[in-house]
């Protein structure tokens, strides 16, 4: 039998969650590569180099930041396996910033962008939300578990479902105490 390839995933979610941490702790436990946002253009992974990337897997570190971007990701041939939709609750965010584990300002499109990118990869049956609240390594093995990897299948969750504990106090609430 032959091995399987590692997917490629993408990890999103606001300012703080702790998606380097989770992008990086993940791609060791795969055997893949991080790909981060500084200077990720999809025009430049299509080029053919980039092919072998793509068939290692990879993880994507808060890529796509927007759902333009996760269009062209779609209309360059990048296939996305999953996207890991990481919540945490607001306070705990802040909490996180005040301690000084984001160096990122926080900002105010930061909700509604993250909430579009995630309502784009849910209408496409792409998106698993994953608890972000607790360990480094208790969260890694949430993001392991949810993509079943290498069984995976996304758990599609309406992100209007305030009811839902993963939706609740995370995106379906509007940030609280963000500065622009």
């Amino acid at each position: 039998m032959g091995q399987l390839s590692p997917p490629t995933v993408a990890i999103i979610g606001r300012t703080g969650v702790g998606k380097t941490t989770q992008s990086r702790r993940v791609a060791r436990r795969l055997g893949t590569e991080v790909i981060g946002p500084c200077g990720f253009e999809p025009w430049v992974v299509r080029h053919p180099a980039w092919g072998e990337v793509w068939e290692r897997g990879a993880v994507l570190d808060g890529v796509p930041l927007c759902p333009v971007q996760a269009l062209a990701i779609a209309d360059a041939g990048i296939r996305l396996d999953a996207v890991i939709l990481l919540v945490v609750p607001a306070g705990v965010v802040s909490r996180r910033a005040d301690g000084g584990g984001v160096d990122a300002p926080r900002r105010v499109d930061d909700h509604a962008t993250v909430r579009a990118v995630a309502d784009w990869y849910c209408t496409r049956g792409k998106l698993v939300v994953v608890d972000g609240v607790g360990s480094p390594e208790s969260v890694t093995e949430r993001i392991l578990r949810a993509m079943a990897w290498p069984d995976h299948e996304a758990t599609v969750i309406d992100l209007r479902d305030r009811a839902r504990p993963e939706v609740a106090g995370s995106l379906a609430e509007e940030p609280s105490g963000v500065t622009p």
